[in-house]
């Protein structure tokens, strides 16, 4: 019996790919650890505007309309954290790095253990030197230095460490350490020990890098974009569901990729197809012959020129054995769900190193890009990062103790804060802010409690130092 698949697309199927670029606004292509599992529906938009006609006539009707330069496009993608519990990429790593400017790979991040006896089990404190942070990159606000906490390895013992002071002789003390950290075993250390960074560190900057990311609807519309910049994560604290980052995304051009029908069969790289075929495609897409089950050895076929007057693709290989009437849909890479999602139940706020209670809430963190428009140019150009906003919002069932929250918040205060997401080690996102802000409180009420909403802005010390994302 044959099986027929629905012409309309399903709005169950989708597949999202984010990979960052090596040039800013060059597409690049898909990969395999750029998979992402869109936790509802990633969507993508860039349309353009349309001026009507100043000209009069003897009607009241518009005569004209003129197309616009095309603005900057936009798009979402929700996901649950997915992590590796051996700190390996997580999923949406590219989208990290786009948000914050600059990834320290752990593996370049080392130091030697200074201490005249061996370390014992009860150890809150450990001395290092020699700290080596050999992460290239401009204006590293992590050079030279451990960041704020982490997770450390020792021989075969992991530490966590919730704190760091560099003193005056050239050494740094890890303090609040959790010894034995992810179930090793505690022991003796000598001096000159390594002790090697495991943690995955996001840290700011003033410059980011953008990505490429691509939406597969079904197998019948791709949908891509060059030159992503990431204006927003909203990270979601509730008790229920898995943990949600949502992130939005300002790009330089999209372009599209639909279902054909092969019209002759292909001469070299070029294929021909039905009439008016052509509209549905752009250059940077990927496509696959459905009917042959060809897709380039599962490199794809990549559009290099589409000609709209002849309805002829130029692709990046040759197909060979395509017949007229194939049938062709678009094509991403599959993709291996990485990591272990993490569960919202887990999502908690430290303040000022002490855990509290809350309903819900979230950490926004904004970084918003304005992309230049000039004449000449059909499509907007570069974007240019300005002013931050990270805010932390939490309502809290009002007890008796919060009355001193108005008085303190009349006055802003300032106190740490650490945003966890997760629990166990190597499956815990720590978002880590030295100095938040706090306001006035208001007062609500749910059915039966007096609740209490305050928010916090995160604000820089020395630089670009307002928000670490750190895997712990």
């Amino acid at each position: 019996m044959a099986k027929t698949c629905p012409s309309a697309a399903r709005a169950q199927l989708q597949s999202v790919f984010a990979v960052l670029e090596d040039v800013s606004g060059e597409l690049q292509p898909p990969t395999p650890d750029g998979y992402i599992v869109p936790a509802g529906r990633a969507t993508m938009t860039q349309t353009p505007s349309y001026s009507d006609s100043e000209e009069l006539s003897p009607s009241l009707n518009i005569i004209d309309q003129f197309q616009d330069a095309v603005p900057a496009g936009t798009g979402t993608i929700p996901l649950y954290g997915r992590l590796d519990a051996n700190y390996g990429k997580p999923e949406g790593d590219a989208l990290f790095v786009a948000l914050q400017g600059d990834y320290n790979d752990p593996t370049k991040i080392s130091a030697t253990l200074s201490a005249t006896d061996p370390l014992d089990a009860d150890a809150e404190e450990i001395t290092i030197s020699g700290i080596i942070n050999a992460n290239d990159i401009d204006e590293n606000i992590l050079a030279g230095k451990f960041p704020p906490r982490g997770v450390v390895q020792i021989d075969d013992e992991r530490v966590q460490y919730r704190s760091i002071i560099y003193n005056d002789d050239g050494t740094a003390t890890l303090g609040g350490c959790k010894r034995g950290y992810g179930n090793t075993v505690v022991a003796a250390h000598e001096d000159g020990a390594t002790v090697q960074m495991l943690s995955r560190i996001y840290s700011q900057s003033v410059c980011r890098q953008t990505c490429s990311i691509y939406i597969l609807n079904d197998d019948k519309l791709l949908l891509f974009m060059s030159g992503c910049a990431i204006t927003q994560d909203a990270v979601r604290l509730q008790r229920q569901q898995g943990q949600m980052f949502t992130f939005d995304f300002q790009g330089q051009r999209m372009g599209w990729c639909g279902v054909g029908e092969v019209g002759e069969a292909p001469v070299g790289a070029k294929v021909k197809l039905a009439k008016g075929g052509a509209d549905a495609y752009t250059p940077g897409g990927y496509i696959r012959n459905k009917t042959r089950r060809d897709d380039n050895a599962g490199a794809g076929y990549r559009i290099i020129a589409v000609d709209d007057d002849t309805d002829t693709l130029t692709l990046s290989a040759a197909p060979v054995g395509w017949q007229t009437g194939d049938a062709l849909h678009p094509w991403l890479p599959k993709g291996k769900t990485i990591g272990t999602p993490l569960e919202s139940r887990f999502a908690n706020v430290e303040i000022d190193g002490i855990a509290g209670k809350m309903q819900d809430g979230g950490l926004t963190i904004s970084c918003p890009v304005t992309n230049l428009e000039e004449i000449g140019d059909e499509y907007v150009g570069e974007g240019i990062s300005t002013v931050r906003s990270i805010t932390l919002e939490r309502s809290v069932n009002f007890r008796a103790k919060d009355g001193q929250e108005f008085g303190r918040g009349y006055r802003g205060y300032e106190l740490p804060v650490t945003v966890y997401t997760g629990k166990y080690p190597g499956l815990t996102l720590a978002h880590h802010m030295l100095r938040v802000k706090f306001g006035t409180p208001e007062i609500g009420e749910s059915d039966n409690v007096v609740t209490m909403t305050q928010n916090g802005t995160a604000l820089g010390a020395t630089g670009e130092d307002a928000l670490f994302i750190i895997q712990e």
